[in-house]
């Protein structure tokens, strides 16, 4: 597979499908509207994957036939649902016809499904849209590497149910991301209340190194130089940051290992 970022599968299946291309265009569908070309595209894409995801439009768990609120919302009146995500999936599916893998990335469909079925209200359409977006991007890795896309989709769409079933995370690993967590908290609230935050400290704290070294130098002591700081600062660094990474990378092993009984309990 030749994989490129910037193909377009709608041109390739408009030329080799003008029928389909037609019927998918055409029509005044509710909840689908639109009167741009942007919106044309995303009607087909999102009628694709109604079509051929291998998800059902009829919900054959209830009693009573009815439309599959995946797809449809009947509260008042039937409408066409969950538009960004089944857009996105469309894409994907186009994707996976075009490189002529369309089996892989219905199963893909099913796993954003199930975790539908499971998370219920809390399914989060816009976060697990960003996560099709990625896989579709990089499908070329993620069909070469399926326990790499396994680990992702579990780690994106079932996060909660996963923790209890693998390994505990090493102390170390367990400290870093708390402290990134917390850091990155900091971060946001700062900005929240002064978008201008990390520059006005910037330069406070360039004047005040400045006055500190007046005072050092009056006093005779002898510091250690800007260079020579950074130099040792970065190798300080260097080495924690290969010891994280070397972590993470023993202990995603060791999730892979897990991983074919784990992702058959969530998923399957």
């Amino acid at each position: 597979m030749n994989e490129n970022k910037h193909i377009r599968p709608l041109t390739s299946y408009k030329k080799c499908n003008p029928v389909h291309y037609d019927f998918l265009l055409h029509g005044s569908l509710p909840g689908l509207e639109g009167n741009s070309k942007k919106d044309e595209e995303n009607k087909v894409y999102y009628l694709y994957a109604w079509h051929w995801s291998g998800i059902k439009s009829i919900d054959d768990s209830s009693e009573s036939e009815r439309y599959n609120p995946f797809f449809f919302d009947t509260s008042e009146s039937t409408r066409f649902t969950h538009k960004t995500i089944i857009t996105e999936l469309g894409r994907l599916l186009m994707t996976g016809w075009y490189y002529d893998i369309e089996d892989w990335t219905k199963e893909i469909c099913g796993y954003v499904y199930n975790s539908y079925n499971t998370k219920k209200e809390l399914f989060n359409e816009y976060k697990y849209t960003e996560v099709i977006k990625s896989i579709r991007e990089n499908i070329g890795y993620y069909y070469h590497n399926l326990d790499e896309l396994k680990l992702y989709i579990l780690e994106s769409f079932f996060k909660d149910e996963l923790k209890p079933m693998l390994s505990e995370l090493p102390k170390k690993l367990q400290s870093h991301d708390k402290a990134v967590e917390f850091l990155d908290m900091i971060e946001k609230n700062a900005l929240k209340k002064n978008k201008n935050y990390y520059k006005e400290r910037t330069d406070f704290l360039e004047n005040y190194v400045v006055r500190l070294e007046e005072i050092i130098e009056s006093e005779g002591i002898v510091g250690i130089n800007e260079d020579n700081f950074k130099k040792e600062f970065d190798e300080e660094n260097k080495k924690y940051v290969k010891e994280i990474t070397e972590l993470r990378s023993q202990y995603k092993q060791q999730i892979l290992k897990q991983l074919p009984a784990t992702f058959n309990k969530v998923l399957l």
